[in-house]
């Protein structure tokens, strides 16, 4: 399926000061969701970085200069202020070319050095970004949902499950996500019921996120492949046609201790 460009009819589209956009707290590229609203960009970088190869960007832009295949999309906040809907990944390599004393704060996990002075057609390039401002964020749903979970630039399994679970908890339905997002019904329902379960763990402070991914990326296509095999649901009390009315918290309070040694194995 090919992957259509978001319709800019209804949007504006136009170029904003790249000091007035700021990162999605919520992007399911971040490592876990419990990142406080707080977080400056030293702590979202690195979040990210766990998942995203920022680094390669960054040279990319640092050879080339910024080039526009594609317009951020954008929400408009407080203050004049954007919050960066699709295009986080953009925005960090581009605050980090911007900002010597950031970088030099997350080179450790950036795993690269950027050679200062920037060159002023690198800075140029990015002062001023192209965005499609949306005012709604559903209006960015479909496009966004549809290039990185089945299209050219696809998120793990964990940032696939985060995005599809609020969208279902959103009140879409999985017939409708599925169709959206160009992929197979039965996938989509996976991913959110596993993201439901290590939700729920999580709640239940029986397991977390953060801790396991000090030790690598946390493998969430374990998990939710796990929980379609027959022995590991009757070990958690999973009934054998579960997904078919997906709720949260799944797993009944007399189970969760297996649930914690199931996550923990």
């Amino acid at each position: 399926m090919e992957m259509t460009p978001m319709t800019t009819g209804q949007h504006e589209k136009r170029s904003i000061n790249a000091t007035d956009l700021l990162f999605d707290i919520k992007n399911p590229r971040l490592v876990g969701e419990h990142l406080s609203e707080q977080a400056d960009d030293i702590q979202i970088i690195t979040n990210l970085a766990e998942g995203a190869d920022i680094a390669e960007l960054v040279i990319s832009i640092e050879e080339n200069t910024f080039v526009d295949f594609e317009p951020i999309v954008v929400i408009k906040e407080l203050g004049n202020k954007f919050r960066v809907l699709e295009g986080n990944r953009r925005l960090a390599a581009i605050k980090l070319l911007q900002d010597e004393k950031l970088a030099r704060q997350v080179v450790q996990v950036l795993k690269h050095s950027i050679q200062r002075p920037v060159r002023q057609a690198v800075l140029d390039s990015i002062k001023e970004i192209p965005a499609i401002i949306v005012t709604k964020e559903a209006d960015a749903q479909s496009y966004i949902g549809f290039k990185h979970i089945n299209g050219p630039h696809k998120w793990t399994s964990f940032a696939k499950a985060k995005f599809v679970t609020t969208w279902f908890k959103n009140g879409a339905g999985i017939d409708e996500i599925a169709r959206k997002v160009g992929d197979r019904n039965k996938t989509v329902k996976d991913l959110i019921a596993g993201m439901l379960v290590l939700e729920q763990a999580e709640e239940e402070e029986i397991f977390d996120v953060q801790d396991r991914t000090k030790r690598g990326v946390f493998g969430f296509s374990h998990l939710y492949t796990a929980l379609n095999r027959k022995e590991y649901k009757d070990y958690i009390g999973l009934k054998k046609d579960w997904t078919e009315n997906l709720v949260t918290s799944p797993v009944s309070t007399g189970d969760v201790k297996k649930l914690k040694t199931v996550l923990q194995y």
